[in-house]
């Protein structure tokens, strides 16, 4: 069960230290994990990709198994529902629409020669 922590609680500066103090640990933990994890994927590529499905989602995978066929995605679509899809095209152009106005503009340019 989740503890409650309240400010007016005797002790709560200690506590609320206590607590920060995990947290940072455990995000160290997690960054030098994702960072073996990466680093992995960089050297091995494909192989370290497949390992690393089977181990955290269970799921075996090899390039053979990751190509869906042109059959497969016709079938897919046809089970989706007119709605379904509006929706799916809808959340794909927001999120376009999001990313684009995150795009870094810049008034500088250079030539061919990158003057």
């Amino acid at each position: 069960m989740m503890r409650i922590l309240k400010f007016s609680d005797p002790g709560f500066a200690a506590e609320f230290r206590r607590i920060e103090q995990r947290a940072e640990e455990i995000s160290g933990d997690i960054e030098e994990t994702v960072k073996a994890i990466i680093a992995d994927v960089r050297r091995r590529g494909d192989a370290a990709l497949f390992e690393l499905t089977a181990k955290f989602d269970r799921l075996e995978l090899s390039a053979d198994t990751l190509e869906v066929t042109e059959g497969e995605i016709d079938a897919a679509m046809a089970e989706v529902s007119a709605e379904s899809m509006a929706a799916l095209q809808l959340a794909a152009e927001r999120i376009a629409d999001y990313h684009a106005k995150q795009k870094q503009e810049t008034w500088l340019s250079t030539d061919e020669d990158d003057v």
